[in-house]
């Protein structure tokens, strides 16, 4: 078995902790400075914000009880709830919130006018939300409620040109807006969350998805075919802003989101915040070193966490152990494993370790409350995602206190509303 260094890597995490310190700083800095009164349109926006907000995470409410939860006065809400009325963005229901019992409906029409509450249009605004991969693209529809209202999911491992992946991306999208009739009036943008070294400034992915592609320039070409402005993100941020908005991080402040599939990638919460621009590709942790003696990774460091849980490089270490006479693909493997089969348990077993190894890392720095497993490993292997979760609580030990462990699977689609949410943040006080 391979000896890990989980508790060895002083200078990483000295360094991880280094800049996490900085850009949580930074960050507290800037929404120090964006909750000084700037002017009444300033606070107006802020108080604009926090209405949507408390609408979308408690829709149908009532403005009374929306004021007094939120701390806003009765006449500024007013004067918000009008001007989104008239936007669209909001409108009245006839349910009262928190008062939903059939009893209590019959006394209300008895003895007068049902209280209104407000909710938000779902059909006010939609965003694309797009999710790449090495072997796979997503995208779907995103309306204002955050539901999927399309969706198409496509293999891309035969796509090997960068123009005949854009072509195709830009026509399902039109082929989307056609069928629904979308007015463009209505489309804020397009959320990309792709792997490989994202500019977030000027949107272009550079080594997408490590060689597949030496450059993918996909905001310039949405935004030039469509008119409409995109966003591009890492694709494990963009993640684990899905799981922040809609999912299993919600009411987190601090937590972990693993993708492991051809390659492994990690999204991290910290402080109500995702980590990034740090290195401009990731939080890190497929990158760490759990084996100082092991392979050279494409990093240029050795023995990183993706050379031993990567599914390309299972592959690859599997076709060494049958002497190079079968191949089996990663889903094969899995369920090999899962019956037993002892030539391969090993190799799960020292990826399961080695992503252990590599989880212990991030959590004595991050101390999250849930971390979240995902990707096409984690999907295919109970035995993996079992062992993985098991090797973590023992490693962690007294470290710190036990996070919950969840399981996200690929088709869940929250890989899309997290792509789309990097444009939903602009309307909402996340």
């Amino acid at each position: 078995m391979m000896k890990f260094y989980y508790f060895h890597i002083e200078n990483y995490i000295a360094t991880c902790y280094n800049e996490i310190k900085k850009t949580v700083e930074r960050k507290q800095k800037m929404q120090n400075q964006s909750k000084r009164p700037t002017g009444n349109s300033a606070i107006r926006e802020m108080n604009r914000k926090k209405i949507l907000t408390y609408i979308r995470r408690n829709s149908p409410v009532s403005r009374h009880v929306m004021c007094k939860e939120i701390g806003i006065s009765a006449a500024t809400a007013t004067r918000i709830v009008e001007q989104l009325l008239k936007e669209g963005l909001v409108r009245e229901s006839s349910s009262p919130d928190g008062e939903g019992t059939e009893k209590t409906e019959v006394v209300k029409r008895s003895v007068g006018r049902n209280p209104v509450a407000l909710e938000l249009v779902s059909e006010a605004k939609y965003c694309f939300g797009i999710n790449l991969s090495k072997q796979t693209l997503g995208i779907a529809l995103i309306d204002f409620c955050l539901n999927t209202v399309d969706k198409y999911v496509t293999s891309t491992s035969d796509i090997m040109q960068v123009d005949e992946l854009l072509q195709l991306i830009g026509d399902v999208v039109e082929g989307m807006i056609t069928s629904r009739k979308l007015s463009k009036k209505k489309i804020m943008g397009f959320g990309v969350g792709t792997p490989g070294f994202v500019d977030t400034r000027t949107g272009n992915v550079e080594k997408f998805a490590i060689s597949k592609f030496a450059s993918l320039p996909i905001k310039k070409y949405l935004e030039n075919r469509f008119g409409l402005p995109a966003i591009v993100d890492n694709n494990a941020n963009t993640r684990m802003l899905g799981e922040q908005w809609t999912g299993f991080a919600s009411h987190c402040k601090n937590a972990i989101f693993v993708v492991n599939s051809e390659g492994v990638g990690s999204g991290i919460l910290c402080n109500g915040h995702i980590l990034k621009n740090t290195n401009r590709y990731t939080a890190g942790l497929g990158h760490i070193s759990v084996n100082f003696e092991g392979e050279l990774c494409t990093c240029g460091s050795r023995g990183c966490v993706e050379l031993y849980c990567g599914t390309e490089y299972l592959e690859k270490k599997a076709f060494r152990i049958t002497g190079e006479k079968e191949r089996f693909s990663y889903r094969e493997l899995a369920k090999l494993v899962e019956q037993g089969d002892e030539r391969f348990v090993p190799l799960f077993e020292t990826a399961a370790m080695a992503m252990s190894s590599g989880l212990t890392s991030l959590i004595t720095i991050i101390c999250p409350e849930v971390i979240i497993l995902s990707g096409n490993l984690f999907d295919v292997s109970d035995y993996y995602y079992e062992r993985v979760v098991e090797l973590t609580k023992e490693k962690i030990g007294i470290i710190t206190y036990q996070p919950v462990f969840q399981r996200r699977r690929v088709r869940d689609g929250i890989y899309e509303i997290g792509a789309a949410a990097l444009f939903f943040q602009n309307y909402f006080d996340q």
